[in-house]
Formats: structure tokens, C-alpha cells, sequence
């Protein structure tokens, strides 16, 4: 099957988002596929690991709130760009990676966020 980049924006787009708003388990189900992988020592590197940091960000950080400045799409890779603000105060840019399947699931995430003086 051929890569749909417009396709797999929107599913980054909405995997982000459902995932950043407090219902990581709901992103993976819907969008990610069964060998999905997380590339960040800080989340880890399994499904259950990438729950737990996003169910830690809702307990701990309830009111951060989240901008997307920017998706880029080519082929089977998408970006997203963001900025963030944590309910402590602190302000970071993100850029997230995502990498699809022929059947357009979500089958690796990387991440790299940078705290903004």
C-alpha cells in the first residue's frame, strides 16, 4: 500500500493530542500498531511505559496546555512541532517523530523537547 502523508498527518495529529490531553491508551489503541516503539529513554520503550509517563504528565501537570506550530509530512514520516506549557511554569518546543506501516499505523515514536528561557 502506498503512503498517504496527508493520511498520516492527521493520525499523528490526533495521537498527539489524545495522548497529551490525558488518554494515552486511547491513542495507542486507535492509532499505533503492534510492534509500535518509543525511542526515548525518558518515556521508555514499550506501550506500558509510554501510558505511564503520559498518566504521570495528567496527575502531575493537569493544566499544561499545548500549541502545534507545525506538522511535516513525507511519505511514511511525520513531524510535529509544539510548544508547551506544564502548569509549574515551564515552557518547552517539542519535535516529535512518527514513523507508519503500509497499513497506516503508527509504528515508532521519537521525541526530542527543549525548555525555552
Amino acid at each position: 500500500m502506498a503512503q498517504n502523508p496527508e493520511s498520516n498527518k492527521t493520525i499523528a495529529l490526533y495521537f498527539y493530542i489524545i495522548a497529551f490531553n490525558g488518554d494515552p491508551s486511547a491513542a495507542l489503541e486507535y492509532f499505533a500498531s503492534d510492534t509500535f516503539k518509543i525511542n526515548n529513554p525518558l518515556i521508555g520503550s514499550t506501550k506500558t511505559s509510554f501510558i505511564s509517563y503520559f498518566d504521570g504528565l495528567e496527575t502531575s501537570y493537569p493544566d499544561r496546555t499545548l500549541t502545534i506550530d507545525r506538522t511535516i509530512a513525507s511519505n511514511d514520516v511525520v513531524s510535529i512541532q509544539t510548544s508547551q506549557t506544564w502548569s509549574s511554569g515551564a515552557k518547552y518546543k517539542t519535535l516529535s517523530f512518527f514513523k507508519f506501516n503500509d497499513s497506516g499505523e503508527i509504528k515508532a515514536y521519537w521525541d526530542k523537547r527543549s525548555t525555552i528561557n
